[in-house]
């Protein structure tokens, strides 16, 4: 097992419809070279740690983050001790103007999205 820090790309619904607004976040993970390989996989644990509870918008639609994108997996070098996984860093991106999220790929994240490199 090896650390690993994961940054992903979680949208915005309200119901089923996506919202423009996007959070970046970057967790630690301890996994092994095969699990870092499965996108599905990582999405999943994204999904089970990282996402914020899904919430009644007061108008009888539900708010909910869903994980869009794997955009980065890195091995850090250095020994961290930590428990579960962390979030080590994020932030919410609110477009100037409305985007959809292969919108907000190209203009964001154009030159490497992680996920991308394990399509069939």
């Amino acid at each position: 097992m090896h650390t690993y820090a994961i940054t992903v790309l979680n949208q915005t619904f309200v119901g089923e419809q996506p919202e423009p607004f996007f959070d970046v976040v970057t967790f630690l993970a301890n996994l092994d070279e095969t699990q870092i390989q499965d996108v599905a996989s990582l999405k999943q644990l994204a999904t089970d740690t990282q996402l914020m509870p899904s919430y009644d918008d007061g108008m009888g639609q539900m708010v909910t983050e869903k994980v869009a994108k794997i955009l980065d997996v890195y091995e850090l070098i250095d020994e961290v001790q930590f428990e579960g996984n962390p979030e080590v860093n994020s932030r919410q991106i609110v477009p100037a103007k409305p985007m959809d999220l292969t919108q907000f790929l190209a203009t964001f994240y154009s030159d490497y999205v992680y996920e991308d490199d394990f399509k069939d």
